[in-house]
């Protein structure tokens, strides 16, 4: 059975969420888009059908208030994103004007260490250092007193809010999003977190048979008991070894030593291949039969 998550928050953090978690079969995310109405749609929203809320650092407060008793996960940005942020601004700065960029940030230092490790001119940056709870009027009135006295000339925030509305204004404005590798390392986090991707333990495995055989292939009981959980909760008997790494939270050479004993045993057979993205080797797609063990395999919580 698929894990639900919602996510609460920007298309344009959405945009990058929907790619990550494509990578993840065992997830499911609906995004709740706050484009507009989304206040309202929170409010007359039940929680009951998701397991996890997923939302950008800004947005957490408000979320947790409306459902404490749900668990939500927080995105931040990270030094990455705010280099990336950075460098396109200063570029732009420099080929238009000389004027300051004004930025609003969770931490003043770390911004600091990312200009002087990168050589940028830490000279034409007003820091304004920000906080979660903080209202987004505040730092829209940062920002505009920059531009009033004319010493700002472009605006670098993490505020979904803020840049959308000085990009009604058509100010220069530039936001910094979760990287791909920063919403990855959030969701993987939960994942690893929930154990029932996996069966549940403990297990009773009876019968000389099942136990020789499972002697014989040099895998263990917990393991094969697994791989029966995890056929059942993907509704199918096929799978890639990134779909097993995935599904136990180990690594892609784990999972390919797995399948290869399987199949050394006649316990899994290579029935096609698949090519993500067009780059790299194809994955292969093993059939997996575990039908021998299914008998004599039991949870114990299922005995009471």
């Amino acid at each position: 059975m698929k894990k639900r998550m919602l996510f609460v928050g920007q298309r344009e953090i959405w945009n990058k969420v929907e790619r990550v978690a494509e990578e993840f079969p065992l997830l499911s995310v609906t995004p709740l888009l706050k484009d507009r109405g989304i206040d309202q749609s929170l409010d007359q929203l039940s929680l009951s059908t998701f397991d996890v809320v997923l939302t950008p650092m800004f947005e957490s407060g408000k979320v947790k208030r409306r459902f404490p008793e749900k668990t939500v996960c927080e995105l931040t940005c990270s030094p990455m994103a705010l280099n990336a942020a950075l460098t396109k601004c200063l570029f732009s700065q420099s080929l238009n004007s000389e004027g300051k960029v004004s930025i609003d940030y969770r931490n003043k230092e770390e911004i600091r260490m990312q200009v002087m490790e990168e050589n940028l001119p830490l000279d034409q940056l007003e820091i304004f250092e920000h906080t979660k709870e903080m209202n987004v009027n505040d730092i829209l009135a940062h920002h505009m007193c920059g531009l009033e006295n004319h010493q700002v000339t472009s605006i670098i925030t993490t505020h979904p809010r803020v840049f959308q509305a000085f990009k009604a204004m058509r100010e220069e404005v530039h936001l910094i999003t979760p990287t791909h590798s920063c919403i990855r390392k959030e969701i993987q986090k939960l994942v690893d977190q929930w154990s029932s991707l996996g069966p549940s333990f403990p297990y009773r495995l009876e019968g000389q048979k099942s136990l020789q055989h499972m002697k014989n292939i040099g895998i263990s009981g917990a393991t094969i008991y697994r791989l029966i959980g995890l056929c059942r909760t993907l509704g199918r008997d096929r799978m890639t070894a990134a779909e097993l790494a995935k599904g136990f939270s180990i690594t892609l050479r784990s999972a390919r030593r797995i399948l290869t004993t399987l199949e050394n045993h006649s316990l899994a057979t290579i029935i096609g291949e698949e090519q993500i993205g067009g780059r790299g080797r194809p994955r292969y797609v093993y059939q997996v039969d575990l039908s021998s063990f299914e008998e004599g395999m039991t949870s114990l919580h299922a005995l009471g």
